[in-house]
């Protein structure tokens, strides 16, 4: 400290001696020194920020779960890089290239969506996203984690819709890669959507996907204006239908129980027929329909069928 005091001090003495051209180049010398005193110090930061997303993107796709020591250290990564991705251009071209590169693993990118909304407002989506979820071949599970993180109201984009509607209806990809298109259009939070699920409901032969299609009915948000009464006849038209799985009919018998409230009558009598008329070897959705025909009525005027654990186990095990 004592031997820079002393340089300014002698700088000071000497100034008024010097020339002005002297001046000149002693002051443009220190201002460029400082200019690159600034730019290198900056582009270390950037550096460590792109060298941590790098690790990060190792860590992941090695081991993409992780315990207690490697989530402490993921986290760390993941607030440094988020502190940086608003004010850093290439710290977001990086992320970009990798949030675009075929190459990169569906739980990485997903963490760049993560990273993303720690970097940026629910309501300040980054234009990579925006582009993300946008592109007709961009993942429908990166894109449905980016509708769900970013609270934008794009519930009513048609392309967009179209874009997602398309996925599901190719029979000629992967059921897992439907469901994805699925939960995408389903985050969109677009209330009108509910027609388009019924439809795939009825005509689908897919177990599983036709139970993420009553996941989307169940959380219509607007029951009272979406759900119809003519709906409870594809209900019971698809649980009466010995083709049915049981699990599948479990699944409609409580979907019924939302629209108990907006249609208790025509519900119940659903309910009974599905009592009366499943098939015997369905002891769960009988027992369930039994039970909520008692809860409703307050009396146990309908007797359960007996359950075996069996049965019970089948059940919780989605056989």
């Amino acid at each position: 400290m004592s031997k820079i005091k002393k340089l300014l001090a002698l700088i000071i003495s000497r100034w008024s001696t010097w020339s002005l051209k002297k001046r000149l180049i002693f002051g443009g010398g220190s201002f460029g020194l400082i200019i690159i005193i600034y730019l290198g110090i900056s582009l270390t930061v950037v550096s460590r920020s792109e060298l941590a997303l790098a690790n990060l993107r190792e860590s992941i796709e090695r081991e993409p779960v992780c315990h207690e020591n490697c989530l402490v250290t993921r986290s760390a990564a993941e607030q440094m890089i988020a502190a940086k991705l608003e004010i850093s251009s290439p710290l977001q071209k990086r992320l970009t290239q990798y949030l675009n590169d075929p190459a990169t693993s569906l739980a990485f990118k997903k963490e760049l969506v993560k990273i993303s909304a720690l970097g940026y407002e629910s309501n300040n989506q980054p234009v990579y996203l925006k582009d993300y979820v946008n592109n007709m071949n961009g993942d429908p599970a990166v894109q449905a984690e980016i509708i769900t993180l970013f609270k934008q109201d794009i519930s009513h984009n048609p392309s967009l819709i179209s874009n997602f509607q398309m996925q599901i209806n190719n029979k000629n990809v992967s059921v897992a890669k439907r469901i994805a298109a699925l939960k995408a259009l389903v985050a969109l939070g677009d209330d009108s959507l509910i027609t388009y699920y019924f439809t795939n409901l009825a005509t689908s032969s897919d177990v599983v996907f036709q139970e993420e299609l009553i996941k989307a009915i169940s959380n219509i948000k607007n029951k009272a204006v979406y759900f119809q009464v003519d709906q409870l006849l594809i209900i019971k038209n698809l649980a009466l239908n010995p083709q049915t799985s049981a699990y599948l009919r479990a699944d409609l018998v409580l979907l019924l129980s939302d629209y108990y409230n907006y249609f208790p009558r025509e519900t119940i009598a659903v309910l009974k027929n599905i009592y009366q008329q499943a098939p015997s070897g369905d002891a769960i959705s009988r027992a369930f329909a039994a039970d909520f025909i008692n809860r409703m009525s307050g009396q146990k005027t309908v007797v359960p069928p007996p359950v075996s654990t069996s049965q019970w186990d089948a059940y919780y095990n989605n056989q």
